[in-house]
Order: C-alpha cells, then sequence, then structure tokens
C-alpha cells in the first residue's frame, strides 16, 4: 500500500512538473511573438517616420523647395520670380509656423496652368493664398501667394 501511495505521489509530482513546464514553454512562446509584433511595428514605424520626415517642410528645406519651384518654372518656360519670402511664426507652440511665398511668372497659357499644377502637386503642404493670372501681350502673367506649413 505504501509503494501504491509512493507511486501515485510521484505521478503526481512529475505532472505537477509537465504542468509547469507546459506553462513555461506557453510564456516563453508568447514572449517571442510578442518580440516579433514589437520588431515589425518597430520597422514600420521607421519606415513611417522616415516618411514623414521627407514630407514635412522645415526651414533647411525651405531653400532647396524655391529652388524647385523655380526650376519647375523655367522647365516649363516661364520667366519665374520669387518676389518674396516671409515667415509668420505660430502664436501656439504645437502650431507649425507658415512660409508664405510670392511667386510671379510670364509666359504661355499651358505653362502657366501647367505651372499652377506642379505647385498644387508639391510633396509638401501647399495652400494657395491667392493666384491671379492675366493677359500681357501675347503671353500670360501670374501670381501666386503660397502657404506652406513649417516646423521646426
Amino acid at each position: 500500500l505504501a509503494i501504491l501511495f509512493l507511486g501515485i505521489y510521484k505521478i503526481q509530482m512529475k505532472n505537477r512538473e509537465s504542468s509547469m513546464l507546459l506553462n513555461l514553454s506557453d510564456e516563453v512562446t508568447e514572449k517571442r511573438i510578442l518580440l516579433q509584433s514589437i520588431r515589425i511595428a518597430q520597422n514600420i514605424a521607421t519606415e513611417d517616420l522616415v516618411a514623414l520626415e521627407n514630407i514635412t517642410l522645415t526651414e533647411e528645406k525651405a531653400v532647396s523647395l524655391i529652388e524647385v519651384i523655380e526650376r519647375v518654372g523655367r522647365k516649363l518656360g516661364l520667366e519665374t520670380r520669387i518676389v518674396s519670402i516671409e515667415k509668420e511664426e505660430s502664436k501656439e507652440p504645437l502650431e507649425p509656423d507658415i512660409i508664405r511665398i510670392v511667386v510671379e511668372t510670364e509666359g504661355p497659357w499651358s505653362s502657366t496652368i501647367s505651372f499652377a499644377r506642379s505647385i498644387e502637386s508639391l510633396p509638401y503642404r501647399v495652400m494657395i493664398k491667392e493666384s491671379n493670372i492675366s493677359m500681357k501681350d501675347i503671353d500670360w502673367e501670374s501670381r501666386m501667394v503660397l502657404g506652406l506649413h513649417s516646423f521646426k
């Protein structure tokens, strides 16, 4: 009878040990899955942060943006002038500043309209605050006031 109780006790101990090892194995598997999910999320977040950085206008990127605007105008056969650039600082700390750019062009109608479309297609949030197009002799003159959100 003592041997029988000893055998039952050993079986119960091994059953408990097996149960603990099974729970430990499940925890390790869950942690691996969680770690893999975190790594995937970090990789996606890194890609998203790089993409966000590329489309966020900063003061350093403003100079290259102005050069792009002038280059696009020239490629379209327009005489392009940046008349003024002004920075309107935000009063709220979390609000972006506004860079105000006044661009004037002179040239054919189709190029003038293509230029306006190009401005709308810039990779930054561009607000065309004012746009005037008028005819001068055989060419068209345009004046656009652009507002771009700029982050510090």
